[in-house]
């Protein structure tokens, strides 16, 4: 998950598998939150949502209670181009946000116990990027 403020800056946040079912019918993409008593540890995934060098844990006694107002404008994502990615601009440390039309799918794989699909994605600026998931 990646939790972001009012302000844009985001962090990675995740939980131990068995609590996921607990969590997951009060976490809801897009919706505020007033979240309490959490684990912050050092990031050391390979893989960073933000440059932030930390990492917030759902913890047990973790209390979630959604926001009445959020304070969260709707404009704070940061979309990354893809021309800017192709060409080594984009954070490198860091996975980033892109939007893009499915062109074309090129491949898809299901192989035990994962499956991969490769596509082609088109920015607004008519850019093009492969992108396998």
């Amino acid at each position: 998950m990646v939790f972001m403020d009012q302000t844009g800056a985001k962090i990675g946040a995740t939980l131990w598998q068995e609590l996921f079912p607990e969590f997951e019918v009060m976490l809801h993409c897009g919706s505020a939150y007033v979240i309490q008593n959490i684990k912050v540890v050092e990031n050391h995934s390979k893989y960073k949502v933000s440059r932030i060098p930390f990492l917030v844990y759902l913890v047990k006694t973790t209390s979630v209670k959604e926001a009445k107002h959020p304070m969260i404008p709707t404009n704070v994502h940061v979309i990354t181009p893809f021309v800017d990615i192709i060409d080594g601009v984009a954070p490198r440390d860091t996975l980033v946000n892109v939007v893009g039309v499915v062109v074309e799918v090129i491949e898809h794989k299901t192989v035990n116990p994962t499956y991969r699909v490769t596509v082609k994605l088109r920015d607004n600026s008519d850019g093009d990027m492969i992108l396998t998931v």
